[in-house]
């Protein structure tokens, strides 16, 4: 299988996508609003993090997005999953 790569809507986007998916009918898919990552049914039954304090996705969103604009000139793509 062969994958593709897409530009998304930064962690609050891939937080979204890997919570409830790609088709979700939530009009904020693909942006930084973050307190709209908690919307709509979860396709997963739980969320791990690594060196976070949460397991909350839309609370990791936003640390890790705080973290990012912390550190401007150090990150040039600092969303990536694979």
């Amino acid at each position: 299988m062969i994958g593709s790569a897409g530009l998304g809507g930064g962690f609050a986007g891939l937080a979204g996508y890997l919570v409830y998916g790609r088709g979700r009918d939530d009009a904020s898919h693909g942006t930084e609003d973050v307190a709209a990552v908690g919307r709509g049914a979860a396709r997963v039954a739980w969320v791990e993090t690594r060196n976070l304090e949460t397991t909350d996705p839309a609370a990791a969103a936003e640390i890790m997005a705080a973290t990012a604009k912390a550190f401007p000139n150090r990150l040039e793509k600092p969303v990536y999953h694979v």
